[in-house]
């Protein structure tokens, strides 16, 4: 936006009166830090939209066929269906609804663990997305994911359902870092999904053809 575009210009503008004041040494990692505290104090009072690749971080190995529904998702009061809840001044937004990027994360965790998601599906996993915020305040961030997961049978019948809430502290500056930290939000819980005894118990006898 125009806040962003004024302040590059800024530090353009004054990058050759700063630098003439750092040691050689330490010029880089000095100039460095300087332009990274600048980039978040410019990030930290606008609205961002950004494109979050998930990274899939799974290690189990199931097999089942399920297909994966849409996770309902009530965004905070004042909040947008893609808006990432942060307590920092300026708004995330990312280019697509919170339910929907973690409906597909967790296909793609399924497909990574082996579970098949073509042909005829014998169950359906879904659930609901009751949190997923960071606590953006400071050098370092919060990062907070509650979500429900629900197995159904072919009949509709609910075979299981499950809770996982995740929380953990992460790099405020790296952008790498931070989506890195935003795909962890939701392996880290359904991981935990796959790895109960009895979830895999259930989708290997009643979810597989």
């Amino acid at each position: 936006d125009g806040k962003e575009k004024n302040f590059s210009k800024f530090l353009y503008d004054i990058s050759p009166i700063i630098e003439p004041h750092l040691t050689r040494s330490g010029k880089k990692v000095m100039l460095r830090g300087f332009l990274l505290v600048a980039v978040a104090a410019v990030i930290s009072a606008c609205s961002v939209s950004v494109t979050v690749p998930y990274t899939p971080g799974g290690i189990s190995e199931v097999s089942g066929q399920i297909e994966v529904s849409e996770f309902a998702y009530e965004p905070p009061e004042g909040t947008k269906p893609n808006q990432l809840p942060n307590t920092a001044a300026g708004k995330i937004f990312m280019t697509e609804p919170v339910s929907e990027w973690v409906s597909n994360a967790v296909r793609r965790e399924l497909r990574l663990a082996g579970i098949s998601s073509r042909g005829d599906m014998l169950c359906t996993l879904g659930g609901a997305v009751n949190e997923f915020s960071l606590d953006d305040l400071g050098f370092d961030v919060d990062y907070v994911s509650d979500i429900d997961y629900t197995l159904y049978a072919q009949d509709d019948s609910m075979l299981m359902e499950r809770n996982y809430h995740v929380a953990f502290k992460g790099a405020k500056f790296l952008e790498t870092s931070v989506f890195a930290s935003i795909s962890k939000m939701v392996s880290d819980s359904i991981s935990q999904l796959l790895a109960d005894p009895e979830f895999v118990s259930t989708v290997e006898t009643k979810c597989i053809g």
